[in-house]
């Protein structure tokens, strides 16, 4: 399996994979993930981790435990994020940063060498698939094309690297909105990220105001999907 990886360290903080155990999804029981096409497009859930932190056990399905729809989950950074990671809780602030680094080249989303790690990454995203997608629905279309969905770190990053407005950081103006022409404008896209506090809610990208969000993950639908893959 090919992948790129680099370095250069976040300058938002994005949990590292917890401590805590847990069970995954046997690949060798997955059609999609024993296919020879996934074998050579897929990239670890926990890609951007193996890059950031040099982790070396790669994540290639979802938690046993993903399809649970109600309650709380102890956040990992990849397949369950806090609420914490994005925003001030206490004033429900948005406080995202892109990767510092991170560069989007045709669609390829560029992290560059990594001093501590000795690595590079690099994530293609496909094409917009065009279509109503329930968040089930979106999942299984990557998967069913050999792919998978952007962990929300990876979603932001790709949507938010380069952009000027809205001013990314301590001094985000949601006013400014998300610049018309930007590579994610007026697009809703969904995660492989699910919230820590509700396991309801899927994290995504909110194409208009420039934020990462949370959508509610049964029932609501967004019309545009992309996958990742290796280059």
């Amino acid at each position: 399996m090919k992948i790129f990886y680099s370095t250069v360290s976040a300058v938002f903080l994005v949990a590292t994979v917890g401590c805590m155990v847990r069970d995954y999804n046997n690949p060798s029981d997955s059609t999609e993930l024993s296919n020879s096409s996934f074998r050579r497009k897929a990239v670890p859930f926990n890609a951007f981790n193996i890059w950031r932190d040099g982790t070396t056990t790669e994540i290639l399905d979802y938690p046993k435990d993903f399809d649970i729809r109600e309650g709380k989950a102890t956040p990992d950074g990849v397949h369950f994020v806090s609420w914490e990671e994005f925003y001030l809780v206490s004033l429900k602030e948005f406080i995202g940063v892109p990767t510092t680094g991170a560069k989007v080249e045709n669609d390829v989303l560029v992290y560059p060498v990594n001093e501590k790690t000795g690595k590079d990454l690099r994530l293609r995203f496909s094409r917009e698939t065009f279509r109503n997608f329930n968040y089930e629905g979106a999942l299984k279309h990557c998967k069913d094309n050999g792919m998978r969905l952007p962990t929300v770190r990876e979603l932001f990053d790709f949507c938010a690297a380069g952009v000027t407005e809205p001013n990314y950081g301590p001094e985000f103006d949601g006013s400014y909105k998300y610049p018309k022409g930007a590579r994610c404008y007026g697009s809703r896209y969904f995660s492989a990220s699910l919230s820590s506090e509700n396991r309801g809610t899927a994290w995504s990208f909110d194409g208009y105001l420039g934020t990462a969000d949370q959508t509610a993950r049964f029932g609501n639908r967004v019309s545009k999907v992309r996958c990742v893959t290796n280059p």
